[in-house]
């Protein structure tokens, strides 16, 4: 619900803002540890955002959200303007009882369909995405998370040049910015030999 998100956002904020606090202090005591944060939250409110406004309605010729725009990234607090994703099936829809968000899960609208009870119940044609409502579909979401890892453990261990002073936030900014987003990703990320963040020749 509602109250949640917003309680998941502010956790998310605190997460961040320990990160840094953690960080500040690591640099006052010469510790050599540090905690960088891979924003898997904000990419997979951008594509629950980007899957919902594709779905089409049970006629397959106009968009189920037709009022939906882009989400503006740039904002921090966007993901809290998507009320959207509360619009869910009715409880026991079905053989679930999870009450799934129908952007979550969905990919188009199928015909409404009336239950054993009489009820009149939405149904749609499940995503590749989250067909559960619970679990990711790794072929879907995993290439990209595992990318986002990978890029921030090399932001530690292949910067040979650069002292744990150096740019770190910077470059867990550039992994967020590549890998936990829906941007394409940068073609020169992909040559062959490319070492994620390697600043030796090695």
């Amino acid at each position: 619900n509602p109250n949640e998100w917003q309680w998941a956002h502010a956790m998310n904020n605190n997460i961040r803002e320990l990160a840094q606090m953690f960080n500040e202090e690591a640099r006052a005591t010469d510790s050599k540890f540090r905690v960088l944060i891979m924003e898997f939250s904000d990419f997979t409110t951008q594509v629950h955002w980007a899957n919902a406004r594709t779905i089409l309605d049970p006629t397959n010729k106009t968009l189920a959200y037709p009022n939906l725009d882009h989400p503006n990234v740039s904002n921090p607090d966007y993901g809290l303007g998507g009320n959207f994703l509360f619009d869910r099936f009715k409880p026991w829809h079905r053989e679930d009882r999870h009450p799934h968000s129908i952007p979550t899960v969905c990919s188009r609208m199928l015909d409404n369909f009336v239950d054993n009870n009489g009820v009149e119940r939405r149904n749609c044609k499940r995503n590749a995405i989250m067909r559960d409502g619970l679990h990711w579909c790794e072929s879907s979401v995993g290439p990209r998370y595992h990318a986002g890892l990978a890029c921030l453990l090399g932001c530690v261990y292949n910067t040979n040049s650069v002292s744990l002073e150096g740019d770190l936030s910077g470059c867990e900014r550039a992994c967020n910015k590549q890998f936990m987003s829906l941007v394409p990703l940068d073609e020169s990320w992909l040559n062959a030999g490319t070492t994620l963040f390697s600043t030796s020749a090695a």
